[in-house]
């Protein structure tokens, strides 16, 4: 069985603690409300875009590869995927022992995230790639999802594509990323979960209000949230 509790940081952010004594590994997952839903046809795709600059890590370490490395050492795997109407990251590690090191670097990833033009050039060339899976060999629209979705939905956000266009993802600069980023990353509109086999709440919430009171709410600051 499982049991869950939830509380709030002082900045606003919500959690969700998940108790899992029959699991030995442990789960930090950000829920964003950010997706395709939320977006224009000026800036469809970039909630995708900025999920994958993301994943490239922290600009804390000298590359992507170096952040890498330092999840392989106590085990543990950074994803995300991307929606409709929200995307998340997951980090995902061996022991609940290591949940000091994980939330450091899970709140590197928001603090500090590596928004340079290299990355970007390298998360574009995928994800060009990936709309490529969607498509057939003359380029046509070939998922069944996206196709209903945009009949369904013809003059509304949810008939827009997740990847979004080609042409989109070809003309979105550095400070589209940026830009999105400031406005989706708030603790209004964001709530993490931690999942496993945690003994001590008290002590993961004074850690999460240590590693992410950095994340701070318009209402609260008075202005944007700086994400680097």
């Amino acid at each position: 069985m499982y049991s869950f509790s939830q509380a709030k940081l002082s900045n606003g952010l919500p959690l969700v603690f998940i108790k899992t004594p029959y699991l030995h590994r442990a789960v930090l997952t950000m829920f964003i409300k950010m997706g395709s839903a939320y977006e224009d046809k000026e800036t469809n795709g970039l909630s995708h875009f900025l999920e994958h600059v993301l994943l490239r890590g922290s600009a804390d370490y000298d590359n992507s590869l170096e952040f890498r490395e330092a999840l392989e050492n106590f085990g543990a795997f950074l994803r995300g995927e991307t929606f409709r109407e929200f995307t998340y990251l997951r980090l995902t590690f061996l022991s609940q022992h290591h949940i000091d090191k994980a939330l450091a670097i899970f709140s590197e990833v928001f603090k500090n995230p590596r928004f340079n033009q290299e990355e970007m050039e390298v998360e574009r060339k995928r994800i060009l790639e990936e709309i490529l899976e969607y498509q057939d060999a003359e380029g046509q629209d070939i998922d069944v999802d996206e196709i209903a979705s945009a009949l369904l939905w013809p003059d509304h956000p949810l008939g827009l594509k997740i990847q979004g266009e080609k042409e989109n993802i070809r003309r979105f600069k550095l400070s589209d990323i940026e830009s999105h980023f400031q406005k989706f990353i708030r603790p209004n509109n964001i709530l993490l979960s931690l999942v496993g086999d945690f003994k001590d709440q008290d002590k993961l919430q004074k850690i999460a209000e240590e590693k992410l009171s950095f994340l701070l709410s318009p209402e609260i600051s008075g202005s944007k949230n700086t994400g680097s």
